[in-house]
């Protein structure tokens, strides 16, 4: 992605309400029953937010990752927890410092998947929030 591809709102609004209705209606509610045993809740349902892999490239991707994660909040309401994955990657801090080790994006891979130093900065944030 480069910022000389604008992204597609339309799309974008489409896909995240396709997100929200997946989720709300059919993908929490499953795991939730899955989750109860006897009329109790037997464990806890956990979500990470998302970082932002191009915000170095296109910093306007910032705003498009925020909306995301509140609806991801949202959608999960007050029947779990959201792990804050998007402030452990350093935020909306533009130019962003960390995304070239904590992902693949500034090698020859140009890929938004974590590095193992990534995925050990998302475990601590699971870690952190889970308080276990």
């Amino acid at each position: 992605m480069t910022c000389s591809n604008p992204f597609n709102t339309t799309k974008f609004n489409t896909d995240l309400a396709t997100l929200d209705s997946n989720l709300t209606r059919t993908i929490l509610p499953q795991l939730r029953a899955a989750m109860t045993v006897n009329g109790k809740v037997t464990g806890d349902l956990v979500l990470m937010d998302c970082y932002d892999p191009y915000q170095n490239a296109c910093s306007n991707s910032v705003s498009y990752i925020q909306k995301i994660n509140s609806h991801l909040t949202s959608d999960l309401g007050g029947s779990g927890l959201i792990v804050d994955v998007f402030t452990a990657f350093s935020g909306a801090t533009t130019p962003n410092n960390t995304i070239c080790s904590y992902t693949w994006m500034c090698s020859v891979f140009k890929d938004f998947h974590a590095t193992r130093k990534g995925y050990r900065v998302v475990a601590s944030a699971f870690e952190g929030e889970m308080g276990y």
